[in-house]
């Protein structure tokens, strides 16, 4: 079924390219092969099933085209030519936990749609602070920026620890008034000096008891 699908001729020559192109082989969503739908905005390839499940979301989130029936305009070939898939899944997956059961075409539309809404509408899985790669190319910059400079973040262990949690364990890494290298918050007190005490003053000129006079008598 996947072969005849790929036999069928698309809207516009110039997308040969981008049905051809590996990263695109399977649908950014589901992994359904030779997905022959797109979110022109979004910049990727998604199989017939997803697409609506796209636009669901809404026009303001993913605006959806087929390969095969629509007619393409340069500007929207230009935009999935420069994003696609790779590129489209490491920003909307940054996050993603390596122990997290990515949904596949055989899962229920329920279970497609929820991981459809992460993705794209609360960017749960996306890094925070940082411009999509379809605004990014809309801008006239390089879209790859988007995950480049989401690598420079911290590693994924430490970037999602609570803030609260991240600055203790700061506070403990370096207690205050000292360098690093402290294994607590609590800090050593400092002794204070103890004073000079000449335990052989009595033998000397600074005894008390020799400025007491002698008696009279004696």
């Amino acid at each position: 079924m996947s072969s005849k699908r790929a036999d069928v001729k698309l809207a516009n020559p110039r997308l040969n390219a981008i049905v051809n192109n590996p990263d695109n082989k399977l649908c950014a969503d589901c992994g359904a092969k030779a997905p022959r739908w797109a979110s022109i905005n979004l910049g990727i390839l998604i199989c017939i099933d997803c697409s609506g499940l796209h636009r669901n979301l809404g026009t303001h989130i993913s605006r959806v085209r087929s390969l095969t029936l629509d007619q393409w305009q340069d500007a929207w070939i230009d935009q999935v030519s420069a994003i696609g898939n790779r590129l489209g899944n490491q920003f909307y997956e940054f996050k993603l936990p390596e122990d997290y059961k990515r949904p596949t075409h055989s899962d229920s539309r329920s279970v497609l749609q929820n991981w459809v809404r992460q993705k794209y509408e609360q960017k749960r899985y996306a890094p925070p602070n940082q411009s999509e790669p379809w605004q990014l190319f809309e801008r006239g910059e390089d879209p790859w920026k988007a995950v480049e400079g989401a690598e420079a973040d911290p590693p994924k262990s430490r970037r999602d620890q609570p803030e609260k949690e991240k600055k203790e364990r700061r506070r403990s890494k370096s207690p205050k008034g000292g360098r690093g290298g402290g294994k607590g918050k609590v800090e050593k007190p400092k002794e204070k000096p103890a004073e000079d005490v000449d335990f052989l003053s009595g033998f000397g000129s600074a005894d008390p008891f020799a400025a007491v006079p002698a008696s009279a008598g004696g």
